[in-house]
């Protein structure tokens, strides 16, 4: 009898191990399921937003590619809308012209045309860089085109001035919203009738450099843009009548060169390094002045991002 106790309760014994070792199992299974079922919703939401990240970057790439070739498409614009070399070297033959734009597209602008024995020509830098400095190149090419051939005055200060009011006007047709655009520029106008060489210059914050026996004098520009202007609502531009001699150098520029980051100590480059640069060169001609421009530019840059954009313009009359 005692024999039979002991053999139930050893039954008992091994029934609660053997129940202990599949609840252990069960436990251990429900655990590894579900471990693996948070696996797996990890492993599908990754995937899921994979997929969307993915897309998006498809959406992203589609639009960057519109936006790149609307820009494109605006540079092939402004392109045309510029100057080609040979129209430049119909008007100017001893000339160069240095056009740096630090985007696909550019603020500054270039433009010439002749008129009453007279070339008119400029170096202008639009408010911006980029897209929207383009479109008011665009404007101001444009603009320059119906001012020069709608004024009667070839003085330099009155094709300014009247430029400034239709850009002003143009820019705020609604009176609503006053836009505080406009474009810093020398403008030239180089009279062919008079038997001595004899030019009008007006500056709009731009300078004229000339170079006369190895000498560099600065015109001074009037302190305002063509444009929105803030300041003194009495201010004119002021034109400046130069007799010239046969072989005198004429600068006309933007501000993109002079403000160029770069150099051993990572500074700008300074419109003083600039006439230094162009007394040095100044006895070569102008295809080698302008190769050497660029180079020097390039090389003040250096790893440095072009800050602006660049146009130097330099004629021999």
């Amino acid at each position: 009898m005692e024999k039979l106790n002991i053999e139930k309760e050893l039954s008992k014994t091994k029934i609660k191990q053997q129940y202990f070792i599949i609840y252990g199992f069960i436990g251990i299974f429900v655990l590894i399921v579900f471990v693996l079922f948070l696996i797996i919703r990890q492993f599908q939401q990754k995937k899921a937003a994979n997929k969307l990240l993915r897309s998006q970057n498809d959406i992203i790439t589609v639009q960057k590619k519109e936006i790149t070739d609307s820009i494109n498409y605006a540079r092939h614009i402004q392109t045309a809308i510029l100057p080609s070399e040979l129209t430049i070297k119909k008007y100017l033959p001893d000339s160069f012209v240095l056009y740096k734009p630090r985007d696909i597209v550019s603020g500054d602008f270039y433009w010439i045309t002749e008129k009453a024995n007279r070339i008119i020509y400029t170096a202008a830098d639009s408010t911006g860089h980029g897209v929207p400095g383009a479109f008011m190149s665009i404007i101001g090419s444009l603009l320059l085109d119906i001012t020069v051939e709608e004024i009667t005055s070839m003085n330099a200060a009155d094709i300014l001035s009247n430029l400034k009011n239709r850009l002003v006007s143009t820019l705020n047709r609604d009176g609503d919203k006053v836009v505080q655009d406009g474009m810093d520029m020398a403008l030239i106008v180089l009279d062919k009738s008079e038997e001595k060489l004899v030019i009008d210059y007006a500056g709009a914050n731009n300078p004229l450099y000339i170079i006369n026996k190895g000498e560099l004098q600065e015109i001074k520009p009037t302190k305002m843009p063509v444009g929105f202007y803030n300041g003194d609502k009495n201010r004119t531009f002021i034109n400046n009548r130069l007799n010239l001699q046969k072989s005198d150098l004429l600068y006309i520029f933007s501000d993109g060169y002079a403000d160029q980051f770069g150099g051993p100590n990572g500074k700008k480059f300074k419109y003083k390094q600039l006439k230094n640069l162009l007394l040095e060169i100044h006895h070569l001609n102008l295809q080698e002045q302008k190769l050497i421009l660029d180079q020097k530019f390039e090389d003040w840059k250096g790893e440095h991002e072009q800050v602006d954009d660049v146009i130097v313009m330099g004629i021999r009359v």
